[in-house]
C-alpha cells in the first residue's frame, strides 16, 4: 500500500494546483448547474 502512495505522490502534486485553479471555477458553476435541476 505504501509504495504505491509513495509512487502517486509525485502525480499528485503536480494535479494538485490544477485541482486548487478548478475550485473556484467549480462553485461558481455548482449554483448553475443546481438551479437547472428539475425538483
Amino acid at each position: 500500500m505504501l509504495p504505491l502512495f509513495i509512487k502517486m505522490l509525485p502525480l499528485f502534486i503536480k494535479v494538485l494546483p490544477l485541482f486548487i485553479k478548478m475550485l473556484p471555477l467549480f462553485f461558481k458553476v455548482l449554483p448553475l448547474f443546481i438551479m437547472q435541476l428539475p425538483l
